[in-house]
């Protein structure tokens, strides 16, 4: 009887430490598209691109097959391709838009006058220009 509560638990023991280690896991990404800081994303794009060094190394070094090194490779280089996408996608994201560009510049061509004898900026209350002394018209932005 001892013999075999002694085989049930070491068949158990077993079970539970093999079951993981033949089990087909599927391949996850350090990257699922939903972190929004973009620091983050660059650092996790560096990371990534390191990690490829890496891989590059160990290959040519003979630490890992060519099979290894081709599903390795292809995983974080795919993974570096999205993460510098989404890089793009949110730098462009926090450019500007182009007419709202030009509309800041018309806005600060109306509100900002020059001289209109050297073309140096000069302030609305300004009545000479500090740079070549010519007489301001307050009204209209030129003399």
């Amino acid at each position: 009887m001892d013999e075999l509560i002694l085989f049930v638990i070491a068949a158990f023991t077993f079970g539970y430490i093999g079951i993981p280690l033949f089990r087909k896991q599927k391949a996850t990404t350090m990257f699922d598209g939903s972190d929004i800081d973009l620091t983050d994303l660059e650092s996790r794009k560096e990371n990534i691109l390191e990690i490829i060094k890496d891989i590059e190394f160990d290959y040519k070094m003979g630490k890992l097959s060519a099979k290894d090194y081709q599903e390795m490779n292809q995983k974080y280089r795919t993974e570096a391709t999205l993460l510098i996408q989404s890089i793009e996608e949110m730098k462009d994201s926090q450019k500007p838009d182009r007419l709202e560009e030009e509309i800041l510049r018309f806005r600060k061509s109306l509100t900002q006058k020059s001289c209109p004898q050297c073309g140096n900026p000069v302030l609305p209350a300004d009545r000479y220009c500090a740079h070549c002394g010519a007489g301001i018209d307050n009204s209209g932005g030129k003399e």
